[in-house]
């Protein structure tokens, strides 16, 4: 006769760690689609910005392009 299974360990009081993880991934995944959600809204509102500096064929007419932006934004994503 093989012997008795032992019994499962009890539970410690609080959250399971399938819960906290579950949690975590959660978090994880809502603030990746927070990031792509900004980075598309971003390249949406500024997209003539973008159209201009592709478009443009001298450095000079890049530079230009800086007055479609914000002056906030000039110094962090302007040409150069």
């Amino acid at each position: 006769m093989p012997p008795p299974a032992p019994a499962p360990a009890p539970q410690p009081p609080g959250r399971r760690p399938q819960t906290t993880a579950a949690i975590s991934g959660l978090v994880t995944a809502s603030l990746a689609l927070l990031m792509v959600a900004t980075t598309f809204t971003a390249h949406l509102v500024y997209r003539d910005y973008y159209t201009c500096t592709k478009d443009a064929l001298t450095t000079s007419a890049k530079k230009d392009c800086d007055s479609l932006l914000p002056h906030q934004l000039r110094d962090l994503m302007g040409t150069p």
